[in-house]
């Protein structure tokens, strides 16, 4: 956060946050207790699904990095793949906007867990990716053959220039291993624990703890109603003020 703050990435513009899974999430019922108290986070009455139960926690990165709450939010929520009488979502995609034109894009799946839980805040001269502890700056675009020939002809230098090779160069991942974020042994738990522990011994909570949480939960549940209504919902103006 500091860095990204001193500057370090640029202007920060988008965040593309992630928690995918493959799992069904449904549990194996024994005798004497009901499907419903058992598998509750699959049914409306008793769970908000994947915004609750994992977007939460990354909406409300996606709030420090930006220091704001969003403005908007639009989404697709389906029963995709998991097609076995549930009634929250496997698989929901939105889009948070924020002031400034910034935006989160967010993804869960309940299918697929190749890219798993991931934040990526992307600036202008870098990106940060928190779950990895890494930080990565921007490669600059590669030039085209062409115009590195008119460069060599303007200095005065000659070497060979490829006829049959591509003109266009695919835009793809970068691929440098980036710089560590210098956590070493310390990751978010270790971090959450020294916080609470901070806490008790002060006996005064953490700095916009309670507020922070609460802005999250707003954005997870406002947007599993811009998916069931859909339609692009503001944020809204009545909250109560923590």
């Amino acid at each position: 956060m500091r860095r990204a703050k001193a500057g370090e990435i640029g202007s920060l513009t988008q965040i593309r946050a992630s928690w995918h899974r493959n799992n069904s999430w449904r549990r194996p019922v024994p005798a004497g207790v009901s499907d419903r108290q058992i598998n509750w986070r699959l049914y409306r009455d008793s769970s908000a699904g994947l915004m609750t139960e994992l977007a939460t926690h990354q909406l409300q990165v996606g709030n420090w990095f930006f220091d704001a709450v969003p403005t908007r939010v639009m989404g697709s929520g389906s029963i995709c793949f998991w097609k076995d009488g549930r009634e929250i979502y496997d698989h929901v995609a939105l889009i948070y906007e924020y002031a400034g034109g910034r935006k989160l894009i967010y993804t869960s799946l309940l299918n697929n867990a190749r890219y798993g839980c991931e934040e990526q805040i992307q600036g202008s001269k870098g990106t940060i990716e928190p779950e990895l502890g890494r930080i990565f700056q921007e490669v600059p675009p590669k030039v085209l053959a062409l115009q590195r020939m008119q460069k060599d002809v303007a200095r005065g230098k000659k070497r060979a220039v490829p006829i049959g090779g591509a003109t266009w160069f695919p835009e793809l991942p970068v691929t440098t291993p980036g710089e560590s974020l210098g956590w070493g042994e310390y990751d978010e738990t270790m971090l959450q624990f020294e916080g609470f522990g901070e806490a008790v011994r002060a006996n005064k909570p953490l700095p916009g703890l309670l507020a922070q949480a609460y802005a999250a939960s707003v954005a997870s549940l406002l947007g599993e109603q811009a998916m069931d209504r859909g339609e692009a919902l503001t944020w809204p103006t009545s909250l109560v003020t923590i």
